[in-house]
């Protein structure tokens, strides 16, 4: 948790030297949303499997199927492998809307799972849940009352026969991230985290697997 709030507190700082009032305003939704983006929802039948690495460490797999428990919850069950070892297997029960907030809870206290919890499943994720979807288009986005972050499309890409847009986030001049975001999946197909000191790559995350009942 310590790191996460120096993380915080560092984009803070970069957005008050790196943006200006111009570029930071208030977007009305369009009325025609045929590319509505609903980042991080779960439902029944959902799998994803990821390989994700970083410097230093083991490659690691990581996979979520959603299943349907009783009539008003739902299962989530996680599972890390590193290479054809588990090394953490997990079970969350909770309704459709607590799902996903049940299962960052549960895996807050494991550390193999912390790099994909504050990527795949970050909190910035949800700020875009509209969005133009066409080479060139930005927008600024408001992270939890602390910080501001532009995002920007710039080119398209394809992760597991998906295809989607490439897209940068920057806290004032400094990347933070590379992703490849689809408007039919509800988690990003792929991520490319940087140091915000050196901006070398820290971690990245890959999809490599999708399935969904819908």
């Amino acid at each position: 948790m310590k790191n996460i709030s120096c993380y915080l507190f560092l984009l803070l700082a970069l957005s008050v030297t790196g943006c200006s009032d111009t570029i930071i305003k208030s977007e009305t939704a369009p009325v025609h949303r045929p590319n509505k983006w609903q980042p991080i929802l779960l439902k029944t039948g959902d799998f994803f499997k990821y390989h994700s690495t970083a410097p230093y460490k083991k490659p690691t797999f990581l996979s979520l199927m959603v299943k349907q428990d009783t009539q008003k919850k739902l299962q989530a069950l996680w599972e890390v492998n590193q290479g054809e070892i588990i090394v953490l297997s997990k079970q969350v029960i909770a309704s459709a809307d607590n799902i996903l907030a049940s299962s960052k809870a549960a895996l807050l206290t494991e550390k193999v799972t912390i790099p994909f919890l504050n990527t795949i499943l970050m909190s910035w994720w949800p700020k875009i849940d509209y969005f133009h979807w066409e080479i060139g288009f930005k927008r600024a986005v408001q992270l939890e009352m602390l910080a501001i972050f532009m995002i920007e499309v710039i080119d398209e890409c394809e992760v597991a026969d998906i295809k989607g847009f490439q897209v940068q986030l920057k806290a004032g001049k400094t990347l933070m991230a590379e992703a490849c975001l689809s408007p039919t999946i509800t988690f990003p197909l792929s991520v490319k985290r940087y140091d915000l000191n050196d901006r070398h790559l820290t971690y990245e995350v890959k999809l490599i697997n999708y399935s969904s009942d819908n």
